[in-house]
């Protein structure tokens, strides 16, 4: 039995909903092996854990040996799996069961029953686009026509079996090429951030020359109509035309509405296009629109409810995003701290990936800098700078130059001054200097020293919002004002009011 690590089994309970740790507990109850107890137990108690503690789980099972403690850990992780994989209702759970049933049949000699079974889960795996068990059906179907030494079968009748074989290999080549292409492109996404520059954008080109993308006629599947969908509103994203991103982002939506068992059966899809929908209200100012779709998607708890956790973190994420853009910091802070006791008391998880702890923090860095609480939003850009360079290097980037004007927001001359150095080197070294930060840069390390007034020091922060609102006239410039309103930061100081006030005073006057 190969063993799992330490917090495996934490990890996988703490994953489970209310209807899965119910069934698993009635089914392991209905077992009557004597050690069954202890295994409830076992789980029960690391059910109750915050974070895993193994010191706490040996004090707990103190008279059972250490070394058996680890058995009967691993063994509970695989009672849980396998218990569990009975519970998976999902098509594609039913097709492997399907194929076990075909396999042993077929070993029996049964042939007319693993005909009639063959027949049915062709059906299934056709109107699901499960092309792979397809293909696998198909195979023991024709298996089934040799051994049966092809009685009672016409030529046409074999022709039509290996065409069949044909298109659903085609259809599977189709989708893993388009999966090939995206997964290609979305890695070099994840790891660099937003597009930066018509050099960066060029990044599209192989993909946007490329046969499969030319129309979507050349998608061949649901599957593969959904990646087609995905690429454009990923490539429109990062052209800063959230108006086509959103237009994209809605096809898919539209996809998978009006193919509801597809939808029931990848659920997780349907929530992503809906997430970029509201991240695309967002940056068009659509505030209101962002905030009912928002609700929209918190509704779909309760007809996705294992994917609660996952629900309840994207709607947490966006309403952040909307009270960030929005100028609400103070409202975004007391929203921000009841839903995390929320998710704590609900033993949920925040963070699913380091990615995703890097955006949230950034966020909570926002909101309270917003707030003029800049000893916090300074500890949450520690937390963003603490993780790998790899991890959203863009924000990695922008945390660096926030922290600058967090340092002189505090007054804190001699750091700030350290500071500049070691940030002018890292983001030439990171190739990620551009025209907007250098010229933060520069008024920072040039200008904001040599002023000996306070009349001085408001010129030249006129001087430097003048110069950012020319570069933000390039899109790909403009697209820093998304990591942080330097320009609305710079206009509160000239006017002499909260970065707030600015704030919520333009969002009000771009979302109508």
């Amino acid at each position: 039995m190969k063993k799992s690590t330490s917090d495996d089994l934490f990890q996988l309970i703490r994953s489970l909903g209310k209807a899965e740790k119910a069934y698993f507990k009635i089914s392991v109850k209905n077992v009557s092996v004597d050690d069954k107890p202890f295994y409830i137990e076992l789980f029960d108690f690391l059910e109750k854990q915050n974070s895993y503690n193994e010191d706490m789980l040996f004090k707990k099972f103190q008279p059972i040996k250490i070394s058996r403690l680890s058995y009967h850990k691993n063994y509970l992780y695989n009672l849980i799996l396998k218990t569990l994989h009975s519970f998976d209702e999902s098509i594609s759970a039913r097709l492997r069961t399907d194929l076990n049933k075909i396999e042993f049949l077929f070993g029996k000699g049964l042939y007319k029953q693993c005909e009639k079974l063959i027949r049915k889960s062709k059906a299934d795996a056709k109107k699901h686009g499960k092309y792979l068990a397809l293909i696998e059906l198909m195979e023991f179907g024709a298996e089934l026509i040799h051994i049966q030494a092809y009685r009672d079968k016409t030529r046409g009748d074999i022709d039509n079996i290996f065409e069949e074989i044909s298109n659903a290999m085609t259809k599977c080549k189709n989708y893993n090429d388009y999966r090939l292409l995206s997964s290609r492109l979305f890695i070099e996404r994840i790891k660099k951030g937003f597009i930066r520059s018509r050099e960066e954008l060029k990044l599209y080109n192989v993909f946007l020359k490329h046969p499969l993308f030319q129309h979507e006629t050349k998608a061949k599947s649901f599957q593969a109509l959904n990646s087609y969908y995905a690429f454009y509103a990923t490539y429109y994203f990062d052209c800063l035309d959230y108006s086509k991103a959103y237009h994209y982002s809605k096809k898919l939506a539209l996809l998978l509405e009006n193919n509801p068992h597809l939808l029931k059966e990848k659920p997780d899809r349907y929530l992503t296009a809906l997430n970029n929908m509201i991240t695309c209200q967002n940056r068009l100012y659509k505030l209101n629109e962002a905030r009912d779709y928002n609700e929209k998607l918190n509704a779909l708890k309760t007809e996705f409810p294992k994917l609660t956790n996952k629900i309840e973190t994207d709607v947490f994420v966006h309403s952040l995003e909307t009270h960030v853009d929005s100028g609400q910091f103070k409202a975004g802070i007391r929203a921000m701290e009841g839903a995390q006791r929320k998710l704590i008391q609900q033993k949920n998880v925040l963070y699913r990936n380091i990615e995703e702890n890097v955006v949230v923090n950034y966020d909570f860095c926002r909101l309270y800098f917003g707030a003029e609480d800049y000893q916090k939003a300074s500890s949450y850009l520690n937390k963003i700078l603490n993780n790998p360079l790899d991890a959203r290097s863009d924000l990695h980037c922008f945390s660096k130059i926030i922290s600058l004007i967090i340092h002189f927001e505090l007054n804190d001359t001699e750091l700030l001054e350290y500071s500049i150095k070691s940030t002018y080197r890292y983001l030439l070294k990171r190739n990620r200097l551009y025209k907007f930060e250098d010229a933060i840069l520069n008024f920072i390390r040039k200008k904001i020293f040599k002023k000996n007034t306070y009349k001085d020091l408001i010129e030249a922060f006129k001087e430097l919002c003048e110069e950012l609102l020319k570069l933000s006239k390039n899109p790909f410039e403009k697209r820093a004002l998304e990591y942080f309103d330097f320009i609305s930061w710079l206009e509160s100081k000239i006017e002499n009011r909260s970065f707030a006030e600015v704030v919520r005073e333009k969002a009000k006057l771009v979302g109508g």
